[in-house]
């Protein structure tokens, strides 16, 4: 029923009745499995248009929970749902808090293994970019560029991938 809300433009309709389904699909599916994970992930989408900022913030802070159940602190998924909590907070107007996220998810970054490089890049990218638009172009290069040396220095950062998160 929800989905065809969607389909419909009814963004709101949709959320609400997501909502009010979410313990039950908790429930049903369990906190862990793909499922719910799913549906967390379909809620969240809607969600930041039908609802407040603060209702999003506790279904994203629920999935990320959620995620650390399901694959681990250490993983791709993880880190993804660390990012877009980080960036949200960012869209927010709250960049300490989105720092504090972006932070962890560089930890978890440096210790996922050699064949997640893409995620890696992809995380280290997106926290450059929020150092740009946080601290201005100046320094927020600079801080980058002290991150790489620093926490990256062989870390290879292909341009296409700078440019396309810096658009």
């Amino acid at each position: 029923v929800a989905q065809i809300q969607i389909n419909r433009k009814k963004l709101g309709e949709a959320q609400k009745i997501y909502d009010e389904n979410l313990e039950r699909a908790e429930r049903v599916y369990g906190a862990n499995s793909v499922d719910f994970q799913k549906y967390t992930e379909d809620l969240l989408k809607i969600s930041q248009n039908a609802v407040g900022n603060e209702k999003f913030e506790s279904y994203a802070l629920k999935l990320l929970e959620a995620k650390a159940k399901k694959f681990g602190s250490v993983s791709e998924e993880f880190l993804s749902q660390l990012t877009r909590i980080a960036r949200f907070y960012a869209a927010w107007k709250k960049p300490d808090v989105a720092e504090k996220y972006f932070l962890q998810a560089m930890d978890v970054a440096d210790n996922l293994p050699g064949e997640n490089a893409v995620s890696k890049e992809k995380a280290v990218n997106r926290y450059r970019v929020f150092l740009i638009t946080r601290y201005g172009e100046k320094e927020g290069l600079a801080k980058g560029e002290s991150l790489m040396r620093t926490r990256y220095p062989d870390f290879p950062i292909r341009e296409k991938v700078m440019n396309g998160l810096a658009y």
